[in-house]
């Protein structure tokens, strides 16, 4: 279990700080390497430029896809827009020639009944 020990080191009697020091280290280590897990402030930073990083990269590639769909939209749109403008001409060209052969009928008639027969019989 993870019981709480004590390490009693009488002071006093080491020759010197640093023989307090290492009695201290021995049992802190005696169960492996002691690991700091603190995070030093240029861990921190980095951490923050790297979400900083992260999160421009995601607001680059949203920017990039919605302006790639805008762009769709707007070749959709104009698609459209080009078709409706050729069934309008088409319709019109109709409408003209309607309205030509109204007009050239009485002529049409007028050269069937008086210039066909005399160029007919020659």
């Amino acid at each position: 279990t993870w019981g709480i020990q004590v390490l009693e080191v009488d002071v006093e009697r080491q020759e010197s700080e640093h023989a307090v020091f290492d009695i201290l280290r021995a049992f802190i280590e005696r169960n492996g390497k002691f690991a700091n897990y603190m995070r030093f402030d240029e861990d921190e930073e980095e951490a923050k430029q790297r979400e900083l990083e992260k999160d421009r990269k995601e607001k680059q590639s949203t920017a990039q896809i919605q302006l790639g769909k805008a762009n769709e939209n707007e070749k959709e749109k104009r698609r459209l827009q080009e078709e409706e403008h050729k069934l309008k001409m088409k319709a019109l060209e109709e409408q003209e020639k309607e309205i030509l052969d109204a007009n050239s009928k009485p002529l049409r008639e007028y050269l069937a009944q008086h210039v066909v027969p005399i160029l007919t019989r020659g």
